[in-house]
């Protein structure tokens, strides 16, 4: 791991997108956020970071957070949002494959 070169205040920012966990039927919502993570990493884990993208438990197993892994000083809002999708479908995929 390369260590990192502290930051002033503002110098850099991150995003977190908190996602409530809800069936894909009736929309109820679904306390599954502990064994989500623990099928995405192969173990039970609080965070798995997987490239530009960790996701999190934060608070409620109710709720998925998705985050910017580590801090970037200057990128693109839009490619973000394309990764963040790419990384979600392809671990859906992978998923599916799976079961």
């Amino acid at each position: 791991m390369t260590p990192r070169t502290a930051l002033h205040a503002f110098a850099a920012y991150g995003i977190e997108i908190e996602y409530a966990i809800v069936d894909c039927d009736s929309l109820d919502v679904r306390a599954i956020a502990d064994r989500l993570l623990a099928d995405v990493a192969g173990a039970a884990v609080n965070e798995v970071a997987d490239g530009p993208i960790a996701w999190s438990n934060e608070l409620s197993l109710l709720v998925i957070e998705l985050k910017t892994n580590g801090y970037k000083l200057a990128w693109s809002f839009s490619e973000y949002l394309n990764s963040l999708e790419k990384n979600i479908s392809e671990t859906m995929k992978e998923k599916k494959k799976a079961d």
